[in-house]
């Protein structure tokens, strides 16, 4: 992709800004060109890996405070039980490919971070890059739900773009 990056960025960065978000180039050797977007809850990264030849999207949360605590306080069994349901939700979305539960589950969990399957630039589009964003704004909707039914807690996360999901 490294002949084209320069067209495909100015290209994926069009179509996000024509559907209103916001945009900040990061830097990231890693990549050919790596996108912090953001649009209401969502803030995620929209990359080109070198290590790859697609785009890919990457999303994820925090967990809020209250929902740390709820979680800390559930016995070890029930913390399984909604760690099981939260890993088998990540891999039932076929738009994900990887995914990271932390810091140190069971014991700790702060955190959920995912990546999508990659986005190939010879077919890439529009509506299947915003189709992909919203299939990721949807598992930070259902791993807010999961917690919820664990914990008794409606404490949504903050969405976090800072990580790097690629190496």
């Amino acid at each position: 992709m490294s002949e084209g990056s320069g067209t495909m960025k100015k290209k994926v960065a069009s179509w996000l800004m024509e559907e209103h978000f916001t945009l900040s180039e990061k830097s990231d050797p890693k990549t050919y060109f790596n996108l912090a977007v953001e649009r209401g809850r969502f803030v995620g990264t929209v990359a080109a890996p070198k290590a790859s030849e697609g785009i890919i999207v990457g999303g994820g949360m925090n967990l809020a405070p209250q929902a740390i605590s709820a979680y800390q306080a559930l016995e070890d069994e029930r913390k399984k039980a909604c760690l099981d349901d939260l890993i088998m939700y990540l891999l039932s979305n076929p738009s994900i490919s990887e995914w990271h539960v932390g810091p140190k589950p069971l014991s700790e969990f702060t955190l959920v971070r995912w990546v999508s399957k990659p986005l190939f630039a010879d077919t890439i589009t529009k509506e299947s890059l915003i189709s992909t964003i919203s299939d990721l704004y949807k598992a930070m909707a259902g791993v807010e739900t999961i917690l919820s039914k664990h914990t008794g807690t409606i404490a949504p996360g903050r969405a976090d773009s800072g990580a790097s999901f690629y190496g």
